[in-house]
């Protein structure tokens, strides 16, 4: 879950930046009644002197409102002479911004990483899920947390919660003698996670991710849980904060909104700073995109011009950067198939009706006839008492092929010339065959049949129109 914490009163922010910003530092700061604060929104005193919390809660509010505010801040703080100063403000920050700040703060700010952004805040709320649990007006409304802590409840009840399906809970950490879940870095880093967004992207995974298996890596995406979206949504994070030695992004816009595509991404940053790996979020590029925070500077793999190249092109880089595989003990998980028939229609062993624009040919005339001209004729006249005879009829060597009988011919030709029966020819014969005499091989033959029938349907079928 992803906070922007514009939900939170200012008393209510102020005490949740006392908790975060005292857990990451090890110290527990005091808290003062509302009212005038002379910039002391908490206080830890030590034997070097006071450290001094501040929070600004602007979530609303643009940067520059609160570069003002700490402008007019700078003398307050000066006064007060801390040993070290720590900001923590809703007001969203890019780098930029914190070095701006620091310039305005002075010398009691140690370092930039004392001025906690909403960024930092969501990340300090993940590793440290009692206080985000104890912080209850934070996450009133979310149904993710309302849920653990319903788990929570059920489980010290003595209710035993549903495990997690197999393909996941062998990669979640195995609990130590005393209980507690091995740390991240005890852990194997051997699976390629893939980040995409349901059921856009199931397609593309269900094509990609058996691919990748056969050629010996190990993949997980939730699709492998038969339960894609939220339900195994914070095991799944614990696996791929523990396990996943890359992660691939499937992007494209639609893909990117996601907010629980975008809390995955945050999540394999902080995993990908933690174990130094630059390239450890790898960008599938299914459609153009808008960068996002995350992935911006990452080289991504083109699958727009074709899944083929892009695969291709995937492999490589997974080459490249060592990602470990065992071709030797390739293991095509059976639940990408098992998912992919869901939708399937099944199929039934029985007789159905064969709906098809074919037409079976009953009965034909037992000749097909052979003209040719007994003088000269004029072959384009030809040609057009061809088209307009209402049988069907072909041009074949120094004449023309029909069923027609010779007193139909001698009506309809007589423009083009006088024409006389030179032979009769099977039609089945002249199919299977030709007329190797006349030069025609069977093809061709075939052709001219198929021509004369349709003709002759397309006539029939204007005739029943008309």
């Amino acid at each position: 879950m992803t906070y922007d914490f514009t939900n939170l009163h200012h008393s209510d922010f102020e005490e949740l930046a006392r908790a975060l910003a005292g857990r990451a530092l090890g110290v527990r700061f005091e808290a003062f009644p509302a009212g005038p604060d002379d910039g002391i929104d908490g206080r830890h005193t030590t034997a070097e002197g006071d450290i001094v919390l501040q929070a600004k809660h602007y979530g609303r509010s643009t940067f520059s409102a609160l570069k003002s505010t700490m402008k007019r801040e700078r003398a307050s703080i000066d006064l007060l002479k801390p040993h070290r100063y720590v900001l923590v403000t809703s007001t969203p920050l890019t780098p930029a911004n914190k070095r701006d700040l620091q310039e305005i703060i002075g010398p009691s700010l140690q370092s930039a990483g004392d001025i906690i952004g909403p960024d930092d805040l969501n990340a300090l709320l993940r590793a440290n899920p009692d206080i985000e649990t104890a912080h209850t007006k934070l996450w009133i409304g979310s149904t993710a947390v309302m849920e653990s802590v319903l788990a929570s409840v059920i489980q010290k009840s003595g209710f035993r919660p549903e495990q997690p399906p197999a393909p996941l809970s062998a990669l979640l950490p195995k609990p130590r003698h005393d209980g507690e879940a091995a740390p991240a870095e005890e852990s194997q880093r051997d699976v390629i996670f893939i980040i995409k967004s349901s059921p856009r992207d199931d397609e593309f995974t269900l094509w990609l991710a058996p691919k990748l298996q056969s050629e010996g890596y190990s993949v997980f995406a939730d699709i492998l849980t038969l339960q894609p979206g939220d339900r195994w949504r914070r095991q799944i994070n614990i696996a791929l904060q523990h396990r996943a030695v890359k992660v691939l992004v499937c992007c494209r816009n639609e893909t990117l909104e996601d907010d629980n595509v975008q809390e995955d991404i945050a999540i394999a940053a902080e995993v990908a700073a933690h174990v130094g790996d630059g390239r450890f979020l790898i960008p599938v590029r299914l459609e153009p995109y808008r960068k996002v925070k995350g992935i911006g500077d990452a080289v991504a793999v083109d699958f727009v011009r074709g899944w083929g190249d892009g695969y291709l092109s995937l492999l490589d880089a997974l080459k490249r950067q060592n990602v470990p595989r065992d071709p030797d003990r390739v293991k095509v998980d059976s639940n990408w198939e098992v998912f992919r028939r869901r939708g399937a229609v099944p199929l039934v062993g029985e007789p159905e009706r064969l709906t098809s624009n074919w037409l079976r040919v009953a009965e034909i005339p037992d000749a097909l006839l052979y003209y040719e001209p007994s003088g000269a004729i004029d072959r384009t006249r030809l040609q057009r008492a061809l088209d307009q005879f209402s049988f069907p009829a072909a041009l074949m060597g120094q004449g023309f092929v029909t069923f027609a009988r010779p007193d139909e011919i001698e009506e309809s030709f007589s423009s083009a010339g006088r024409f006389k029966v030179k032979e009769e020819i099977d039609p089945t014969t002249f199919i299977e065959f030709g007329h190797p005499k006349m030069k025609v091989d069977k093809q061709v033959a075939s052709n001219l049949i198929h021509t004369m029938f349709k003709k002759a349907w397309i006539a029939h079928c204007q005739k029943l129109v008309n």
